[in-house]
């Protein structure tokens, strides 16, 4: 599953992640899918909230590429000054 690896800490845009990360995403995506059955959360909701936190995560991934971005920048900007 995709959402595992980009979890696990593999930007999407490319990058690389790390087997650690994507133990410990393989565990969280386990047990939040058994803790959605034992609430009986009906079967047809679980792919949505599964894709609901891989939006999250890619936008949480993409404001911290956007702000490391803007930091090297000022930091380029301020060392030639």
């Amino acid at each position: 599953m995709i959402i595992i690896v980009i979890l696990g800490g593999l930007n999407i845009l490319g990058g690389y992640g790390s087997v650690l990360g994507t133990v410990f995403a393989t565990i969280f995506v386990v047990i939040l899918r058994s803790g959605l059955v034992f609430a009986k959360v009906p079967a047809s909701w679980h792919d949505m909230l599964i894709g609901l936190i891989i939006v999250l995560v890619v936008s949480y991934d993409m404001l911290k590429r956007k702000i490391s971005i803007e930091n090297r920048i000022s930091s380029e900007v301020i060392a030639h000054d």
